[in-house]
């Protein structure tokens, strides 16, 4: 995708512009129209943005991407009917068609947050999870009315037309449903941990700050003191540009499809990034719970009753209780997924060499193979079988052959090193590697590192060891488009390189198999 290698370059150039059109906007506060020009222009580059992501992106989430687009065209152009209206002293009828795409552009955002949710179909995990989301849209939603909607609709009713009214109470009324779809972010952790962090969290920023934008903006209407080009345009810029963003890094390659001996190591980190996500989590509902208490004594002086004080302590306490039960099972299920994820591993991996077995292998290649299909990415397979290592077996007994088994595996690792690989051992002396986002000349590359490395020597205790390799590779989609032709097509590769006489590679060309 173009601009990806400009990404920070041009962070820092919005950042720039931004800091620019903040002095600018200090300067000449009454200048409205270098102001709403100045605002305007980072408008339409957050819509650029998106085209260039709804453009290139491919898969499943170019629809979320699409709303996302559609959302900020939207902004774009209601900024600009309003704009013009300030430039050209239109009558005040025409900013309707603003608030009605403004209103549109709130839709499209909530339409890409529930697009976004159903991907993840597996994300509630139990009715805990329902519920701390209900209970904090509850609270955010008593607090909204009782401080934003229905105190700024009273003051609008004064001096405004119904049709006003209703047209600007849409905005909060709106941003709670994205406000319910963020809190739905928040307590699935799947969605957390699978899509980029810079992603989400660009995203989910930019779309709070145009709701609490958004909550200003209606009190300064109620008020009357809103005027274009102001402080909260620059806001609302500032959320629109963040998501724009967001699509550049979404083409990032994603996280944890590292090598097979970080793996673990990755496993036990995300293990203990998620216990200390969903314990935070969980206490939020408690923590706004609280907080919503606090506003009903100081707004009633509740704090003189008696009565209400006991039934507060002692709620007080069957709360904490209750967050206590919770730190007691997070230990608990700490404890059951340790203990699941060694039998996890024990299945899944190679016992003498620590690498991914066959049935992991095959796991990985259908899930990569299934990406392939959405992104356009290319990836590919290569088999290896060790020559001479029956000999090795026969004239050094099982422990060496076992000593050299576990050193191929570490060359291996060693020759894919800095791709996107996944080395895993089939049996016997039989090793897979799958390349993920791997070029034609990359596959040459580590094809020809694979063999270097099997025909170099093998120290084993005080024996001198001499192997070589017999290699064979198969690319998607152009040398097989499924897991079977992938693996059958690398596998005749490689039979085809041991009857040449092995320590070579040959690459599945169709009819044609090629010799290096």
């Amino acid at each position: 995708m173009p601009l990806l290698a400009w990404r920070k370059p041009l962070q820092v150039i919005i950042t720039l512009y931004i800091c620019v059109t903040i002095l600018l906007m200090l300067q000449y506060p009454t200048n409205l129209t270098l102001k709403t020009i100045l605002l305007f222009i980072p408008t339409v580059f957050a819509v650029a943005l998106n085209v260039l992501t709804v453009r290139y992106k491919q898969g499943n989430f170019r629809k979320f991407w699409m709303f996302i687009m559609l959302g900020s065209a939207s902004y774009s152009l209601a900024n600009l009917i309003y704009y013009a209206s300030v430039w050209f002293n239109l009558p005040s009828g025409i900013t309707y068609g603003a608030d009605l795409l403004w209103n549109m552009q709130t839709i499209m955002f909530f339409m890409a947050l529930v697009l976004l949710l159903l991907q993840e179909k597996n994300h509630f995990r139990g009715i805990r999870f329902m519920l701390d989301s209900v209970i904090m849209m509850v609270i955010l939603v008593t607090l909204s009315l009782k401080f934003i909607i229905i105190p700024n609709i009273q003051l609008m009713l004064t001096n405004m037309t119904m049709l006003g009214v209703i047209t600007n109470v849409i905005y909060p009324l709106s941003d709670l449903g994205i406000l319910f779809c963020i809190l739905h972010a928040v307590y699935s952790y799947r969605i957390v941990t699978r899509y980029e962090t810079t992603v989400l969290a660009y995203i989910l920023t930019g779309m709070v700050m145009f709701v609490v934008a958004d909550a200003f903006y209606m009190y300064q209407l109620a008020v009357g003191t809103f005027i274009a080009g102001g402080w909260l345009d620059l806001i609302w810029d500032i959320g629109i540009l963040l998501i724009g963003f967001a699509g550049l890094y979404s083409f990032d390659r994603p996280r944890g499809e590292t090598s097979s001996r970080s793996a673990g190591s990755s496993t036990q980190l995300r293990r203990n990034k998620s216990e200390m996500y969903n314990f935070k989590r969980a206490i939020l509902p408690y923590t706004g719970f609280f907080f919503m208490v606090g506003l009903l004594v100081y707004e009633y002086k509740l704090h003189r009753d008696q009565l209400f004080i006991g039934v507060l302590i002692a709620l007080l306490l069957m709360l904490l209780r209750q967050v206590a039960v919770i730190n007691e099972n997070r230990m608990l299920m700490s404890k059951l997924q340790l203990a699941l994820g060694h039998t996890d591993h024990m299945a899944n991996h190679d016992e003498l060499t620590a690498l991914p077995n066959r049935r992991m292998f095959i796991r990985q290649l259908d899930h990569a193979v299934e990406a392939a299909s959405a992104s356009g990415e290319q990836l590919a397979v290569i088999f290896i079988d060790v020559d001479h290592f029956k000999s090795v077996n026969d004239r050094y007994g099982h422990g060496i052959g076992d000593r050299l088994i576990y050193e191929v595996s570490r060359r291996l690792s060693r020759a894919v090193k800095g791709q996107q690989a996944l080395v895993s051992r089939l049996s016997g002396d039989e090793f897979t590697v799958m390349l993920r986002y791997v070029t034609n000349s990359g596959l040459e590359e580590v094809l020809a590192s694979i063999v270097t490395e099997l025909a170099a020597p093998f120290e084993l205790a005080q024996h001198s060891v001499h192997v070589s390799g017999s290699v064979g590779a198969a690319s998607y989609p152009l040398l097989g488009r499924t897991r079977e032709e992938l693996l059958r097509h690398a596998d005749a590769a490689m039979y085809l390189s041991k009857s040449l006489g092995g320590n070579q590679y040959q690459v599945y060309c169709g009819a044609i198999i090629t010799e290096k």
